[in-house]
């Protein structure tokens, strides 16, 4: 190149096929979610309730929270407890009405814990 001449600094482009180009400077950064993050609330049913005797407790968690996520949150958030197993399931959001207009409510997952038989209990449950 010639002294005086500046070459522009362009973005990275990947191609995408008929779509055009896409900018992969930015990486999307998924799953940095905090033990803190991924327990949103304990879900208390009937169902639920019978299966606390079996050592399973019942949560509801963040969607994007995977099993092994959930497992790590549960021992951090509940000293002496050990997790065995984790079950999950996505309940995917009910249509409702306003008048015309036609949305969805939000999306959730539920996760079902099972202890292990020398572990402690999880005092949230308890009294109810």
């Amino acid at each position: 190149m010639a002294e005086g001449i500046v070459k522009p600094t362009e973005k990275t482009l990947a191609r995408k096929g008929r779509q055009g180009r896409r900018d992969i400077s930015k990486k999307k950064v998924y799953n940095k979610l905090k033990y803190y993050d991924i327990i949103l609330k304990p879900l208390i049913t009937e169902k639920s309730m019978t299966a606390m005797e079996e050592k399973k407790y019942t949560f509801v968690v963040h969607p994007e929270a995977t099993k092994e996520q959930i497992k790590d949150a549960v021992e951090k958030m509940f000293e002496g407890t050990k997790v065995a197993k984790v079950n999950t399931m996505n309940r995917s959001g009910k249509t409702r009405r306003r008048g015309r207009t036609v949305g969805k409510t939000a999306r959730t997952k539920k996760a079902i814990v099972k202890l292990t038989e020398d572990s402690k209990e999880i005092e949230i449950f308890e009294g109810l």
